[in-house]
């Protein structure tokens, strides 16, 4: 399940303060970080490839490895935008075992 929290993007305001949190991932968890060229990748029609669609792979996805999800979701991405990315498009998919 989501955690809910955030801030400022990591590293761009340099007088920001940010919290600390903790989760506890257990055994087939999985998680995503990822940067909104991921989310804001978008189709010929303007529609972007939002946080929803990310959530949505995912959790169809889940038991696929961390390569095979991180190659999976980057592919439908891509797929999505016709490799048109107007922003970096970084992804990270953590598996905890």
């Amino acid at each position: 399940m989501p955690e809910e929290g955030g801030g400022a993007v990591l590293g761009v305001f340099p007088a920001w303060n940010y919290e600390d949190s903790t989760i506890e991932l257990k055994a087939g968890d999985r998680l995503l970080l990822f940067t909104d060229g991921i989310t804001e990748a978008a189709d010929t029609d303007g529609r972007e490839f939002d946080e929803r669609s990310v959530a949505a792979f995912a959790k169809a996805n889940a038991r696929l490895s961390a390569t095979e999800l991180n190659r999976g979701l980057l592919g439908q991405v891509t797929v999505h935008c016709g490799a048109r990315f107007q922003d970096d498009a970084t992804l990270l998919v953590i598996a905890a075992n």
